[in-house]
């Protein structure tokens, strides 16, 4: 199917409208509120929406104009042409469908075989917007995931892929059923996260053997009980009978242990009271063998004492005379001390003169070389005084003002190239009368340049306005060039130069200029010019400072002639120091001597006194050790009664101890240190043989009540029949899970075996698809697209092999996914168009309004590869020169002035044919009085009321017949006043603010 031709009269903004289109490519273009999705959409009335439409459906078609609307759309299917005219007045709408060479149908008629030739169910009213979705892209629309539209012709996408003999196969309702069976089979046993569902056949059959398990441990357990409370019973009574025989032997240990506790209390006395007697015995022994010693030893002591006495007082005799020769020595030593003092006293004074008169010729050397430091320094900043001048007579110009400058100077050279393609020559040939052009005369063979509006009069009666360039674009081009004049007079007027050269020069001076300056600083820095003022008042301080020191010295006195120069005063000073070293050291070795000969005195002094401490001791300790021997003797007697005392002494000792050592083997022999042991053990044998006869009475209690409890039911029998319970329930359960598992598997195969079927029907759309991709993002790119058996998802585009899986619809920029739903939208059409004679149309309005020009490009190759596969495609934009390469048929729809009641302008010229806006030949007047002013105004609301209150402001411009410095003036004020709101669009759009209000 084609479309071949539409008319349309009085349908919106359209009055008299008739456009041809192309069998494979149309380019429809022209300004904003021209009509070209009124157009598109007139079309798309015809051949969907009933000619009986009434209500708000008929009133939006409906013309400012007068008249009822209508329209006749020519078309061609299986190779006949068809004409369906439907005129829109309520219900006495027509519709005529007549066949090239065949029957007319009108009426009903004529709509049911509309429909049956369309392929559709039949026109109706709002809901006929949706007819064709997947081949009519409305304004708007086309960022839209279009695979909702796609869906509804799934069931003609698979009759045509199974015509056309590709590998698709599609299941049978028979197949859905038993599919569906399955899935509820699956639903019905198991959940969604695959646990078991309660309440169904397996989960009974689970529980019940889960059950009966718990049932044969129970019987197991019963079993065990009556079995363990038997073994329980008999242990206990043994253990019973085992601790009465161990409690009768534990009283015989007991009786033993109180026998040889009384034995071993009875020898503690003995012990102690032989104690006693044992210790005075020894004590007195040690008393008076300790009195024998201490006679002995002071007799010895008195001997030694004696004998040291004597060389001790030769010694002190011979310090004495020691200590006085070293003292005489000491004495003379410090005479000549003395004398060598007073020589380094004036040594030292004649030094520190000889280095101030150094330190303050150095000083005056220093200052000499500061002077010199002082004449550089001032012709350095001198030197850098005279750069700063020169500095600041230049402009200031930096290298970026500069090189914006530069660029603002490119512009305005594009800018006067762009003026210049564009300017109109006007030469007078021959003449009749005088001629004018702005006031200026003409003489015949002269020939001007116009880049602006021109008015060229001739005589009194001949007036012509020449416009070069087309008007609009003229007007632009020159306010291009003058905002660059102005913006490059504005950039040299605030750097005060008079061209770019200029300023380029005096930045190169400048630069120059700072890198002297620059130089000068640094050469300023190293000669410490920020610290010469400081270093001079420092240096003169110190040269006053030693002039002082030098006549405070000097007055003290003291032969010492003042050098003339440096060099004598460091001779000087050289020859100070090594004289007053010479004498340095002869007074070290004479205080060497002296020290040595104190020494000596001080040591043989020391010595001396040490001595004669010592003799003092020794006689002290020799009257005391006579006294105490003498105390001794009186209080124990001579030798022969302290030797006779001792050994009686003695016997009585021996005797004590021999009778204390008998006692102790004795209470020895009774192990006291394990008594008290053998006596915890016994009572603790005891008290846990008592514990352990009361433990197994209970447990023998418990037994034999447990034994009389379940005593009386049969434990075997129980647990036989509890084990072929569970094993039943287990066979059932095995059943279960088996058929279970089976179910599971069928409905896993026949959802395989769907995914199979749904991906042999996305494929070769798939493969149609990407082949149109390919045209915008390379041989690599692909589309992602799934079925699964009943409609279209996942619409994704993948652009790059290298990737693994595709962008989604949702996540490509707005170009992108108009670029991916147009391809989608070609490859569905190329499919049906089978079903349609081989053909489709496919109809674009502004379909493709984010895409940048670089993909414009590719779009035009996609589309033109549409073409090529026999689709009708038709694009609608404002901008036809975009599609140049596109190759097509174009026709150019031209905004209706109102006012006059014309008729729409259409025309079909060839893709290269220029788009221009339609320029108004009203001049108006150079100005206006307030009543002139005021028409003007009226003139403009009522024109925008005769287009509906709203419209594009180039289309407003062309109904009036403006100037567009007319306009533009009246425009702004009826803004500024707030009768008029301003849109966006190209050129603007307009619309009155009582609709706001309303």
């Amino acid at each position: 199917m084609k479309i071949l031709s539409i008319s349309v009269r009085n349908y919106r903004v359209l009055h008299d409208a008739d456009v041809v289109l192309d069998p494979a490519r149309t380019l429809i273009g022209g300004p904003n509120e021209s009509g070209k999705s009124t157009l598109i959409e007139a079309a798309h009335r015809a051949l969907f929406l009933r000619y009986k439409t009434t209500g708000e459906t008929q009133n939006a078609m409906t013309s400012n104009g007068g008249g009822q609307p209508s329209v006749s759309v020519e078309f061609e299917v299986e190779g006949k042409r068809y004409q369906i005219s439907k005129r829109f007045s309520g219900q006495s709408g027509t519709a005529v469908l007549t066949q090239e060479g065949g029957v007319t149908l009108k009426a009903d008629e004529a709509e049911s075989r509309l429909a049956e030739l369309l392929g559709v169910s039949g026109s109706g009213g709002k809901s006929s917007l949706s007819q064709w979705a997947h081949l009519w892209v409305w304004q708007g629309k086309s960022s839209e995931d279009p695979t909702g539209s796609a869906n509804a012709q799934v069931d003609t996408l698979l009759e045509q892929f199974q015509r056309s003999g590709a590998a698709v196969v599609r299941q049978s309702p028979l197949d859905g059923k038993v599919a569906q069976k399955f899935a509820r089979a699956v639903e019905s046993l198991f959940t969604k996260p695959g646990s078991i569902r309660k309440h169904s056949p397996l989960a009974a059959a689970v529980e019940k053997h889960e059950q009966a398990t718990a049932a044969l441990a129970r019987a197991e357990s019963a079993q065990e009980k009556l079995y363990a409370a038997a073994r329980d019973l008999e242990l206990a009574q043994q253990a019973i009978t085992d601790s009465m025989d161990a409690l009768a032997d534990t009283d015989l240990q007991a009786k033993v242990l109180t026998e040889r506790r009384n034995a071993l209390t009875t020898l503690r006395t003995s012990e102690q009271v032989q104690h006693v007697n044992h210790a005075n015995a020894v004590s007195a022994l040690t008393r008076a063998q300790a009195a024998e010693d201490r006679i002995g030893q002071l007799r010895r002591a008195i001997h030694v004492v004696r004998d040291s006495m004597a060389p001790l007082r030769a010694r002190s005799l011979e310090l004495t005379a020691l200590e006085h020769r070293a003292k005489t020595q000491a004495d003379e030593v410090a005479k000549q001390i003395d004398d060598v003092a007073n020589r380094l006293r004036v040594l030292r004074h004649h030094a520190v003169l000889a280095g101030l008169h150094v330190q303050r010729h150095e000083l005056h050397a220093d200052r000499a070389l500061l002077g010199l430091r002082l004449t550089e320094i001032e012709k350095l900043q001198a030197d850098r005084q005279s750069v700063l001048l020169r500095i600041a007579k230049l402009p200031p110009v930096t290298t970026e003002q500069l090189e914006h400058l530069t660029a603002v100077h490119q512009l305005l050279s594009v800018a006067d190239a762009q003026l210049s393609a564009m300017a109109a020559g006007v030469e007078l040939l021959t003449s009749g009368g005088v001629a004018r052009l702005d006031d200026a005369i003409l003489v015949v063979g002269e020939r001007r340049i116009l880049t602006a509006d021109g008015l060229l009069s001739i005589g009194e009666e001949v007036r012509l306005r020449i416009t070069p360039g087309g008007g609009a674009s003229l007007g632009e081009a020159r306010e291009r060039r003058d905002a660059a004049l102005r913006a490059l007079e504005a950039g040299l007027d605030a750097l005060g130069v008079a061209s770019i050269a200029a300023a380029t020069d005096a930045r190169n001076q400048r630069q120059s200029l700072e890198e002297e300056r620059g130089h000068l600083e640094l050469r300023l820095a190293e000669s410490g010019a920020v610290s010469v003022d400081a270093d001079r008042t420092s240096l003169e301080q110190e040269i006053s400072k030693v002039d002082a020191d030098l006549e405070r010295r000097s007055a003290l006195g003291g032969d010492h002639a003042a050098p003339h120069d440096l060099t004598r005063a460091i001779e000087q000073q050289r020859m100070l120091s090594e004289e007053l070293d010479a004498e340095e050291s002869v007074e070290r070795s004479l205080v060497v001597r002296r020290s040595d000969a104190a020494s000596v005195a001080r040591d043989a002094s020391e010595a001396r006194e040490l001595h004669q401490r010592t003799l003092q001791v020794q006689e002290e300790e020799l009257r005391g050790a006579e006294n105490d021997l003498a105390g001794l003797l009186s209080v124990h007697g001579d030798d022969a009664s302290r030797a006779s005392e001792l050994e009686q002494l003695f016997a009585t000792a021996v005797s004590c101890e021999q009778a204390l050592s008998a006692t102790i083997l004795s209470v020895a022999g009774l192990q006291p240190e394990l008594l008290d042991l053998d006596e915890e053990r016994v009572a603790r044998a005891r008290k846990r043989q008592g514990e352990t006869r009361f433990e197994n009475e209970q447990i023998a209690a418990l037994s034999r009540q447990t034994l009389a409890q379940d005593g009386s039911r049969d434990p075997h029998a129980e647990l036989e029949a509890a084990r072929d319970l569970e094993r039943d329930s287990l066979e059932d359960r095995t059943r279960m899970e088996r058929h279970a598992e089976a179910i599971v598997l069928l409905n896993d195969l026949f959802t395989a075996e769907q995914a199979s079927v749904a991906s042999q029907f996305a494929t070769p759309l798939r493969e149609k698809v990407s082949g149109y991709l390919q045209c915008l993002f390379g041989p690599s790119s692909t589309v992602q697209l799934n079925y699964d058996g009943d409609q279209l998802s996942g619409l994704g585009l993948e652009r790059r092999s290298d990737v693994v899986g595709a962008y989604p619809f949702a996540a490509l920029s707005g170009g992108a996914q108009q670029q991916l739903a147009a391809a989608l939208r070609l490859g569905v059409a190329e499919v049906l168009a089978a079903g349609h004679g081989g053909s489709l149309p496919v109809i674009f309005d502004d379909a493709f309004a984010f895409s940048d020009p670089q993909r414009l490009e590719g779009l035009q190759r996609m589309l033109d590869l549409g073409a090529e596969r026999g689709l009708q495609v038709v694009v609608l934009t404002c901008t036809p020169r975009e599609y140049a390469r596109f190759g097509a048929r174009e026709v150019v729809l031209r905004a209706t002035p109102t006012n006059h009641r014309a008729s729409n302008i259409t025309t079909s010229v060839e893709a290269d044919e220029a788009l221009d806006d339609v320029d108004a030949t009203f001049v108006a007047p150079p100005s206006y009085d307030n009543a002139v002013l005021a028409g003007l105004r009226q003139e403009f609301l009522d024109g925008l009321s005769a287009l509906g209150g709203r419209c594009g402001s180039m289309a407003l411009r062309s109904a009036l017949g403006w100037e567009p410095s007319v306009y533009e003036q009246v425009k702004q004020q009826l803004r500024e006043e707030g009768e008029i709101m301003l849109g966006r669009g190209r050129g603007g759009s307009l619309r009155l603010a009582s609709l706001e209000e309303e």
